[in-house]
């Protein structure tokens, strides 16, 4: 290998030209749709149900 090799190129979406705060990179970020709201909705539930239960649990707990 020579000791002038290019560089790896750049990941997909990564260009070290666009600002954090340039409209194209922003599009990155759409809106969530309704489905993808629902998921998180659910899974936010399904873990403050589990961590219900296991505070549950633990006050039950005979202390040792």
């Amino acid at each position: 290998m020579s000791e002038h090799a290019s560089p790896a190129p750049e990941p997909a979406g990564a260009s070290s030209n666009k600002k954090p705060d340039d409209p194209a990179r922003l599009e990155d970020y759409a809106h969530p749709t309704t489905h993808q709201l629902r998921i998180v909705g659910r899974r936010r539930a399904d873990a403050e149900a589990k961590l219900e239960q296991q505070q549950r649990d633990a006050r039950a707990k005979p202390p040792e």
